[in-house]
């Protein structure tokens, strides 16, 4: 790196040597005659010029990332020059390629947004328009659940209100098609109630919510894995993308069972939290607090329904309650620091000083390092 930047590196140990040239590329020095080399080569400015511009070459020529990579690439290009590959795509069903196309378009323009302004809208139009041609071929509830939650994400970005309440009218009138077809098919009516929600129709939405935590506790319902996820909301990039990816990823692997078992837990831990949401805009606090415990205790790895729980069982003065769930939430959070604050303004509430004291520093000691 220092030869990269144009200096000359002064060096005592052995690996260097296995790179660079020694008196050539680097000054090699010891204890015992590191004045002598330095004083030699600072009176000789032509010499150390010289060996900056060598070492600089190599470095940017030989070890410079860029350079690596590049070589990396051109290595697998030689590789795989002349080989024949049949990608897997070509052995499903027309039907599932328009669903797998739509999706690499769909998830395409969320990986690609910060980046490209205008032209990665077009993504999600290409995505509409595969998730189009799966449901004429076939219209099965994973394709119009997905070209649902497609047009869903392109239509709130129009902020034209008319436009937004066609989408909605379309969406709702999608989504209540196959949960009337399919009413085992979970993946709709999550769908419909999220949207229910993000249009404050909260009635409507924790209707459907708890139809669906119906379903899903009485083992009478079908959680698609697969079924496209609301990444446009980010509520839910929050409560359920990672874990989410994490799962799928062990669905992969072939742990069917406990991938299932977990999604399973991950969407019913979901609603309960939107239902919180729903239920505070309602003023029904004890409903509130029922449903994110309810959100904790299925997914208790979870620091966003730990520390929301713990702030509501403060507010209800469930002391030991409050205190432990904080404790829980700050092992999930640890460099959370409002967090921790939050937690040390409890425990004075509660005449805990010592304790207090010792979170404080430790929130102090935190900062300070961050």
């Amino acid at each position: 790196e220092a030869g990269s930047q144009g200096t000359v590196v002064v060096e005592t140990g052995v690996e260097v040597k296995k790179y660079f040239s020694p008196d050539c590329e680097y000054i090699p020095v010891t204890l015992n005659n590191f004045k002598e080399q330095v004083t030699k080569y600072l009176n000789d400015e032509r010499t150390l010029q010289d060996m900056s511009n060598s070492s600089y070459e190599k470095a940017t020529n030989n070890f410079e990332a860029r350079k690596r990579f590049l070589g990396m690439l051109e290595f697998i290009q030689e590789q795989l020059r002349g080989k024949k590959f049949t990608r897997k795509l070509n052995n499903l069903s027309e039907n599932e390629k328009c669903i797998r196309r739509g999706e690499i378009y769909f998830y395409s323009y969320y990986r690609t947004k910060n980046y490209i302004a205008n032209d990665n809208v077009k993504l999600l139009e290409l995505s509409i328009r595969e998730f189009r041609k799966a449901v004429d071929i076939d219209p099965s509830p994973r394709a119009i659940t997905n070209l649902a939650v497609a047009k869903m994400a392109y239509g709130f970005l129009d902020s034209r209100e008319a436009n937004i309440k066609d989408m909605i009218r379309d969406v709702v009138g999608m989504l209540e098609e196959i949960i009337s077809a399919y009413p085992m098919y979970i993946m709709a009516y999550v769908n419909l109630g999220i949207l229910h929600m993000r249009v404050r129709n909260y009635n409507d939405a924790l209707t459907v919510f708890v139809t669906t935590l119906k379903l899903i506790k009485d083992n009478n319902g079908y959680i698609d894995p697969w079924c496209l996820h609301n990444r446009d909301l980010d509520l839910f990039n929050k409560l359920l993308r990672r874990p989410l990816n994490l799962n799928l990823l062990l669905l992969c692997k072939g742990e069917e069972t406990k991938a299932t078992d977990n999604i399973g837990k991950l969407y019913q831990a979901a609603i309960h939290f939107f239902i919180s949401i729903i239920e505070e805009d309602n003023g029904h606090v004890y409903k509130v607090l029922e449903a994110l415990l309810a959100a904790t205790n299925l997914c208790p790895e979870s620091g966003l329904f730990a520390m929301n729980s713990a702030k509501r069982l403060y507010l209800f003065d469930y002391k030991e309650e409050s205190l432990s769930m904080y404790q829980k939430a700050i092992d999930l959070y640890p460099l959370h620091i409002d967090l921790r604050i939050e937690y040390a303004t409890l425990l004075c509430a509660y005449q805990m000083k010592e304790k207090a004291m010792n979170e404080i520093k430790s929130a102090a000691k935190i900062a300070r390092t961050v």
